[in-house]
């Protein structure tokens, strides 16, 4: 079921606003880059619920999972919304002035980057132990720029979005020694 809750709506716990019937909803998960969600629905139903800013719950192989509308494509008989998981909201509500980090591991760099009690939050199992130095950077610049200093390019890792928590890991998933190869076991 995929539910909609409107932009001034912000309690994910409860159900949306409404039930959304799509045509098609696609999610496109690039390791280490931003997923993004592509769905189409009947524009007649939804043009009043499918807008810019608005969040989309939809079920994922990760479970139930946030995303909020950043593009919406009207036609005739049709609306198209993009949208990213709203983690990727930290970009403008969370805003790092001046971090020095000195030889800590995956953890300890997210920690200095999300407040304990903050809306969003940081894991790592990373035990590699790095420096940065980030000034005048927002979250999501802190973790996965090009920037020399970004969390990805000092400690690496895989990342995993959960709703308003991100996971840097060394690795996402396991490898259990199956494969799925055309004449190997399909």
């Amino acid at each position: 079921m995929i539910q909609v809750y409107s932009p001034e709506n912000e309690n994910y716990d409860m159900n949306g606003d409404a039930v959304i019937e799509a045509e098609s909803c696609e999610i496109e998960f690039e390791m280490n880059s931003a997923w993004e969600l592509e769905l189409t629905a009947p524009s007649e139903k939804n043009k009043e619920i499918l807008v810019y800013e608005a969040v989309i719950k939809v079920p994922t192989p990760y479970g139930k999972q946030l995303y909020r509308i950043y593009n919406v494509q009207k036609d005739d008989d049709s609306i198209t919304a993009s949208a990213r998981p709203v983690f990727m909201d930290a970009k403008d509500e969370v805003m790092i002035l001046d971090v020095r980090i000195s030889s800590s591991n995956g953890q300890g760099a997210m920690n200095s980057l999300f407040a304990p009690d903050g809306k969003y939050q940081g894991y790592s199992d990373i035990k590699k132990t790095s420096t940065a130095y980030w000034m005048q950077k927002n979250a999501v610049e802190c973790l996965m720029s090009d920037d020399e200093n970004s969390f990805l390019n000092r400690w690496g890792g895989e990342i995993y979005y959960d709703n308003f928590d991100i996971h840097i890991n060394e690795r996402i998933g396991s490898d259990n020694g199956l494969r799925a190869e055309f004449g190997f076991n399909l």
